[in-house]
């Protein structure tokens, strides 16, 4: 027997309640960023066991936030951090869950450095990244999307935004 527990919404306030001290430690380093969220009563439903909730809150919302965090910072390795660690920064990062005919959808916004049309193409291949990072973040979160039954797209625009739509 399966045990249903969760909900999208559910999932989508964990993570943020799980990420919200690191996004807030991003100050001492002149990072600002503000986090909107925007739930739809929609998306209260449970239908994630606590196995499929607790995938969809590691390897997908965490990963796609923390890559939001990193985009508003603008930082590609510790090397330009130290560099530019004097310079103010802001943004915003929205998270938004609304309802789809029968799915659940979770949009995540950021207004940060954003992604090229170049590399738009590659950011779910594994080993993959613009900055000194493995490159599996955005992988594993296409496949856990998958292994879910949904799927996951990204739209972004250099120096204006990114958007992430996950569809359960």
């Amino acid at each position: 027997m399966v045990v249903v527990k969760y909900s999208v919404n559910d999932v989508v306030i964990s993570s943020v309640k799980f990420l919200s001290p690191f996004v807030k430690s991003q100050e001492s380093f002149r990072i600002f960023i503000k986090m909107k969220i925007v739930l739809s009563r929609s998306c209260d439903a449970k239908f994630l066991s606590p196995k499929n909730a607790d995938l969809l809150k590691k390897d997908v919302l965490d990963n796609i936030i923390l890559n939001s965090v990193w985009a508003i910072s603008g930082i590609k390795d510790y090397k330009e951090f130290v560099a530019n660690k004097d310079k103010k920064k802001s943004g915003v990062i929205a998270v938004k869950t609304q309802k789809k005919g029968s799915k659940n959808v979770v949009e995540i916004v950021d207004d940060g450095c954003g992604i090229g049309e170049k590399d738009l193409n590659n950011v779910f291949i594994k080993g993959f990244s613009r900055r000194a990072s493995k490159g599996f973040g955005l992988y594993l979160a296409k496949k856990t999307v998958e292994k879910l039954g949904g799927e996951i797209s990204l739209k972004s625009e250099i120096g204006k935004f990114t958007k992430v739509k996950v569809i359960i």
